[in-house]
């Protein structure tokens, strides 16, 4: 009985050791990944909490995925070590209620339209791009669809500058988030350029 109490003992600690050991490196794989700093232990003991938890949600998530409960993976960037709270405190304040009203349109027949479209299929679709702390995620919905529009019409993929459109346009409010609806005014008046031309800082 005693001996079969001390081997449950050893077996629990042995399983606690090697998920430590595992958490550690993947933590320090993590850090040296993104370049993370901290300024204190106390901030990085902090940080590693908030980076366990997240990794626990990616794991949980990901295994529902495996069992096709989801259509989607998720995976550890560099937000990882914030907690959704942090996150929050990061995000400017902007009008929550659109204030634009835009033109409907409308079309009679809906006969000749195919079944399935699927625009990255044909090249009109930039690759996924990385915004940053910055809250411009506005920007990046409008420049993403005016790249599909103008891919379709012109049969040539460009990439154009969000940065320009956090810069620029004084209707929105750059990193403290946008509408699309006014940064597609903007582009309509004033053009965008390349993104090669006005690279984004966030």
């Amino acid at each position: 009985m005693h001996f079969n109490k001390i081997l449950a003992i050893l077996s629990v600690l042995v399983v606690c050791t090697w998920g430590s050991s595992f958490f550690d490196e993947e933590w320090h794989a993590w850090k040296l990944k993104y370049g993370k700093t901290y300024v204190s232990v106390e901030e990085e003991e902090s940080r590693r909490k908030a980076w366990e938890d997240n990794l626990h949600m990616v794991q949980k998530h990901n295994a529902l995925a495996d069992q096709g409960l989801s259509t989607f993976r998720m995976a550890m960037n560099h937000f990882a070590d914030l907690t959704s709270e942090k996150m929050k405190s990061r995000s400017c304040l902007f009008p929550t209620e659109h204030p634009v009203n835009l033109p409907k349109q409308t079309y009679s027949s809906h006969s000749n339209l195919p079944e399935h479209v699927d625009w990255r299929e044909l090249k009109c679709v930039t690759p996924a791009k990385q915004q940053g702390i910055c809250g411009s995620c506005w920007a990046f919905a409008t420049v993403g669809a005016v790249e599909s529009r103008l891919c379709i019409k012109s049969k040539e993929l460009v990439e154009l500058s969000e940065q320009q459109l956090v810069d620029c346009d004084s209707e929105d409010g750059g990193c403290c988030g946008g509408f699309p609806a006014y940064a597609l005014l903007y582009a309509e008046m004033n053009g965008v350029m390349k993104a090669e031309d006005y690279e984004y800082t966030g």
